[in-house]
């Protein structure tokens, strides 16, 4: 039986993973095409999550579901000969909010995996045990702990290196813009991309793997079917952004952070903090308190979420002074001899449950239409396993009852019910609209 054609749109942490396991089970591995506006001699930044300079990987979780499967994730991060090279392991320092819940369910997940590494952290010892944190303010804080085994990796390097194994092994690598889906009414199913320099590139399966940009593709296709407003991708997830802030440090500077094994401070659920490496020379700081919305109206009147892509670099006053405040609390005597030296917005999948879509497009006429994204701005470290799950899918095989309730299509009714109202580290945040932050006025 001849192996179907798959057109995989997205070559992110998602859609990377789905070629390089897709790949493995195939006879013939150039039935497989991967599409993606970017690639590694690319200039500049790319806007999305799995191409930055760093991304965290770590295996604390509350729920025993992702716990169990980071831990899965983590072995080729310190192993693999196409990702562990990529892979720094400094540990992390999590400070939780006062009264927040976060460290201790994580450490009894650990427990009841039998495998727990972590250890108490005195807060009041950090600013001793790490000159980047004098000063740093404790007041209102919780409970605090250190995991040796977490860390970070050049994710843009990374995921490189990953496409590169797929393509290895036969999968089709084109760098392109898609501009839209195409649908052929005749046959009632999606065929394939049209990308900006009017090439068709067809397949029997479509995977789409475009994590924030995933409506905008699909809303087009969804208003021509007509498809109701609770059906609707955007029900599923929304495009969402986070500003990063990042310093360019001098080799002294980068030299002494690394003598003085400077961990990943993650600080009451607000912000994260990365660490530097001879290499790359920076320090990176997300902010986790707010996230932020881009909307546009469809052709059908739906407004649906896509990312702004003017403002990637010309970050609001209102959320540098947001960041600030952070940047004065986490460490408080570095930030005030200096300014990062760039800013990004980085834009994500976020899903209401916290949960990845990995599911076929329930629509009777999009069958051969699958989705996988809802990174939740936490899902890089998944990059080595979550392809065989989305194999899995494309298959029409089962993950298991637990794995595909929580990854398929949800109603209306379950996603109200299981809500998430804390990021994925147990801080509260708060969701702006584009036109609540005078995006252009500066």
């Amino acid at each position: 039986m001849t192996e179907p054609t798959v057109l995989i749109v997205g070559a992110g942490t998602f859609g990377t993973s789905t070629a390089y396991h897709l790949a493995k089970s195939y006879d013939n591995p150039s039935r497989i095409t991967v599409i993606d506006r970017w690639n590694a001699s690319s200039p500049g930044p790319s806007p999305a999550a799995a191409i930055d300079v760093n991304r965290i990987i770590r295996t604390d979780y509350v729920s025993p579901l992702y716990c169990n499967l980071a831990n899965e994730a983590i072995h080729p991060w310190f192993w693999d000969i196409d990702l562990g090279h990529h892979f720094h392991k400094t540990g992390w320092v999590v400070i939780d909010e006062k009264n927040s819940e976060f460290t201790a369910a994580v450490r009894r997940t650990f427990r009841l995996r039998g495998s727990d590494y972590t250890r108490d952290v005195d807060v009041s010892s950090v600013e001793n045990t790490w000159k980047l944190f004098q000063g740093t303010d404790t007041a209102d804080v919780g409970d605090a702990y250190f995991n040796p085994e977490a860390g970070w990796c050049n994710a843009a390097s990374a995921t490189s290196s990953f496409m590169a194994a797929a393509e290895r092994r036969g999968v089709q690598k084109v760098t392109a813009d898609v501009e839209e889906l195409q649908f052929d009414t005749g046959r009632a199913r999606v065929i394939g991309v049209r990308t900006a320099d009017g090439n068709q590139i067809t397949a029997d399966k479509i995977v789409l793997a475009t994590g924030a940009w995933t409506s905008k593709l699909l809303a087009p296709i969804e208003d021509t079917l007509d498809v109701a407003v609770d059906d609707r991708i955007e029900r599923q997830l929304k495009a969402v952004g986070r500003v990063s802030a990042y310093y360019t440090l001098t080799s002294q500077e980068t030299q002494m952070m690394c003598a003085d094994n400077l961990p990943i401070l993650v600080y009451k659920g607000w912000g994260i903090l990365t660490p530097p490496s001879p290499d790359n020379r920076t320090l990176k700081i997300n902010d986790l308190r707010t996230e932020f919305v881009n909307t546009q109206t469809t052709s059908s009147g739906q407004r649906i979420s896509v990312p702004d892509l003017r403002g990637q670099n010309n970050i609001p006053e209102k959320l540098q002074k947001e960041m600030d405040s952070l940047l004065k609390a986490m460490m408080p005597a570095f930030s005030s001899q200096r300014k990062p030296d760039r800013w990004r917005i980085c834009w994500d999948a976020a899903t209401p449950t916290g949960d990845w879509l990995l599911s076929r497009h329930p629509h009777a006429q999009l069958q051969n239409l699958h989705i996988a994204a809802g990174g939740n701005f936490s899902s890089y470290k998944f990059m080595p396993i979550v392809g065989q799950y989305i194999c899995n899918v494309l298959k029409g095989q089962s993950n298991g009852t637990e794995k595909d309730e929580a990854w398929g299509w949800k109603g209306k009714a379950r996603i109200e019910q299981q809500v998430k109202h804390r990021n994925e580290l147990g801080g509260k945040t708060s969701v702006a609209h584009h036109s609540e932050l005078d995006w252009f006025k500066n």
